[in-house]
């Protein structure tokens, strides 16, 4: 019988590229557990070929299951609707599809989310179309100020080292930018008081 879509897990491929580990550091950070470019097959209708795709960012916690599909530039993922939406229905599709996922992927749990660096200006009548649109589709849109906003957050919670141990590379950059950042406030308002 010739499937439309995998039905079996797959290992989590390496983070490529950054924004996509740092939205994994987002969500480890608020308890998930994340899995990543988790790449799957699928067969388009009336396609004789498969193709695969990957699923970004798998965020899953308690009673939630984000599929998350980072950009760089909000109008690459939007400029076509359509794609974007069967995305997420071809991810959701795996996930229900595959044994070993199916606890995953029940309705109640599943949301879908793009997240995005650049983008029209916040406020904007364009971005809040955009919301708009994706809302209809059950597409969340979070921008990257909010991400690092909670890990500046995340960053001041230390522990009795001063800050919180890992060895994810990105977030020990992460970490070595907020100590240098908060030494060039306290030099700069140390300046001021001279």
């Amino acid at each position: 019988m010739d499937k439309d879509i995998q039905d079996y897990p797959v290992f989590d491929n390496d983070v490529v590229e950054a924004f996509e580990a740092i939205v994994e550091a987002y969500y480890q950070s608020l308890g998930y557990i994340t899995s990543t470019n988790k790449n799957f097959w699928a067969r388009g209708q009336n396609q004789q070929q498969r193709g695969y795709q990957d699923i970004d960012v798998l965020a899953i916690k308690e009673k939630e299951t984000v599929i998350v599909s980072v950009t760089n530039e909000l109008n690459d993922k939007t400029s076509d609707l359509p794609k974007l939406e069967e995305f997420f229905q071809r991810a959701r599709k795996y996930l229900k599809k595959t044994p070993e996922y199916q606890w995953l992927a029940t309705e109640e749990r599943l949301k879908n989310q793009v997240v995005y660096i650049l983008g029209p200006k916040k406020g904007g009548k364009r971005i809040e179309e955009i919301e708009k649109r994706l809302r209809q589709k059950k597409i969340e849109l979070m921008d990257a100020e909010k991400i690092i906003e909670q890990l500046k957050k995340y960053f001041e919670d230390k522990d009795e080292k001063g800050y919180k141990i890992t060895n994810n590379k990105i977030v020990r950059v992460m970490q070595v930018l907020n100590v240098l950042r908060k030494r060039e406030e306290h030099e700069g308002t140390r300046n001021k008081q001279k």
